[in-house]
């Protein structure tokens, strides 16, 4: 692990981590095998032994996370898919999931695949078993591991300032999207803010298409209409 701040109290960052840890069982910060804001490259050198693993959050897509895991001698990463349910009624919620079976939290996702041994994913056959656990609060990691600003125009700076955390795991990240024609029998649909009608070009559409078929945590797969920008990526360490 880093080592800590000389001019940080050791004292309140143990209180700090004993809070996060107290927390709700389904609340993300409560689980200590969840690092937050540490790069990929640390991911890889703290995941050394085969089936060891730690959930982080993804630098490229605010809001989302990243499996990394070690399968083979190879440090793999897996972006968790955030699937949106009734998308803007009174019934919205999100799911997560690697390839079939989703569930409403990321703890439940990952307690799933350690207590049933399945693979991630059929193609890479990894398997995780053994959680590597932070030995800090995760405002430290924020602290030293500062996101940058994304560049994209697909989302939003973050205005968070550094050392606090850029998104509360109860509280995902979710993509605006384009209003849909309400069904006579369906859950009735939430307000949303008028946007204005914006054309653009077959530069700008392919643009945008490349932007969202790639991320410093990997190359994403084609998304799903129905998922948010945390789409499938499975890459081997590089």
């Amino acid at each position: 692990e880093p080592m800590a701040d000389p001019s940080m109290n050791a004292t309140e960052l143990k209180k700090a981590l004993e809070w996060e840890l107290s927390l709700d069982s389904r609340d993300l910060r409560s689980h200590a095998w969840y690092h937050g804001a540490i790069p990929r490259s640390r991911a890889e050198d703290i995941v050394r032994e085969e089936g060891g693993f730690l959930v982080r959050d993804c630098t490229s897509q605010p809001g989302n996370y990243v499996l990394t895991c070690r399968t083979k001698t190879h440090a793999l990463h897996f972006v968790i898919n955030k699937i949106i349910l009734q998308q803007d009624t009174v019934y919205e919620r999100v799911q997560y999931q690697f390839e079939e079976d989703a569930f409403d939290t990321v703890p439940d996702l990952i307690t799933f695949y350690v207590g049933s041994g399945k693979p991630i994913t059929v193609a890479s056959g990894a398997r995780i078993q053994f959680p590597k656990n932070r030995m800090y609060p995760l405002s430290f990691y924020a602290s030293k591991y500062p996101t940058p600003l994304p560049q994209s125009r697909l989302t939003s700076p973050a205005t968070t300032p550094v050392g606090h955390y850029r998104h509360s795991p109860l509280q995902p990240y979710r993509p605006s999207s384009s209003p849909t024609r309400p069904s006579r029998d369906g859950p009735p649909r939430l307000p949303s803010k008028k946007q204005r009608s914006q054309s653009l070009t077959p530069n700008e559409v392919n643009r945008i298409s490349q932007e969202k078929c790639n991320s410093a945590d990997g190359v994403i797969q084609s998304p799903l209409m129905t998922r948010s920008a945390g789409s499938d990526a499975t890459t081997a360490g590089l």
